[in-house]
């Protein structure tokens, strides 16, 4: 209980402060410009679009934590309990309470922001653009990585004050948008202010809730003078983009395969050699498993 009592107390004490406001104002105005996005760009790919919301919060969020952690420990020192906190037999407790109430704040905020959006998303009757499954995972995701940047910025504003907290802030932000434009390898994967950023990134190129296809299906037959294999899978399937640009050349669906291996050429390769033979390659989605299907034509 006593833990409880103090979370509480941490509620009290910004009752009458910006504190809650600018955890509602935030996130509306962040949803409502997102939308504004959505609706002015509607021919751009749908992938691209849900890309740049979720690189742009990202981006914006270590910043808005070390304002927010910053203010409420400067608030705390004006009031005159900063002495008193750092003195307290129990300040263990304390701060844990004020990190759990911050926290829980800031979370709060996030699916607030995302929650606001996707009604907007109905409203405008767009609500295919957008899948709801990767937003969900991408901000739980982003939720999770940001602990550790509320802890580090708790810890800077008790020790040296808002004015670091901020500056730091500044600084975890323009790292997360150099991190959204570079592929990380080895050990600068694991950089704290690049976790949400490598999250979102394995999110959208489904590296991240992607166990595997299940069955793949192998069809043969020979309607009317046509050899045709049909290959499905039980997988998310295309995207609109991947029907639409997979059979050209340099496309590539999955964003993080930038390796000397990869060069967007296979289904392109793939329909040159088959064009050749008079024959035609179609892609789909399945409407027996939603997954990607392939189907090859080739007359005899």
């Amino acid at each position: 209980m006593g833990f409880i009592y103090a979370v509480r107390s941490e509620q009290e004490k910004t009752k009458h402060t910006p504190f809650g406001a600018i955890h509602f104002c935030v996130p509306v105005i962040g949803a409502l410009l997102f939308l504004v996005y959505y609706f002015l760009y509607g021919s751009t790919a749908d992938s691209k679009k849900l890309k740049m919301i979720l690189e742009l919060t990202t981006m914006i969020f270590p910043l808005l934590i070390s304002v927010i952690v910053g203010l409420n420990v400067a608030l705390e020192e004006k009031a005159s309990h900063f002495q008193t906190l750092l003195a307290a037999p129990n300040r263990h407790k304390n701060m844990l309470a004020k990190l759990t109430y911050l926290y829980g704040s800031g979370i709060f905020a996030l699916f607030f922001l995302f929650l606001i959006f996707v009604i907007g998303i109905h409203f405008l009757e767009i609500t295919g653009t957008v899948p709801l499954g990767t937003l969900i995972g991408a901000a739980a995701g982003i939720a999770f990585c940001n602990l550790i940047i509320y802890i580090f910025h708790l810890f800077l504003s008790y020790k040296f004050g808002l004015g670091l907290s901020l500056f730091w802030g500044v600084f975890e932000s323009l790292q997360c948008i150099l991190y959204s434009n570079i592929e990380l390898k080895g050990i600068t994967r694991y950089i704290p202010f690049s976790w949400s950023m490598n999250w979102v990134q394995d999110i959208l190129s489904r590296q991240i809730f992607n166990y595997g296809t299940g069955t793949v299906y192998i069809e043969v037959q020979k309607p009317d003078n046509f050899l045709q294999i049909s290959i499905i899978d039980e997988g998310s399937g295309f995207t609109p983009e991947a029907l639409h640009h997979a059979q050209e050349q340099f496309f590539m669906g999955n964003k993080s395969r930038t390796s000397n291996m990869h060069f967007g050429m296979g289904l392109y390769i793939t329909s040159s050699i088959i064009k050749q033979h008079n024959g035609q390659l179609i892609l789909k989605n399945s409407d027996k498993t939603k997954g990607a299907q392939v189907i090859i034509k080739i007359p005899y």
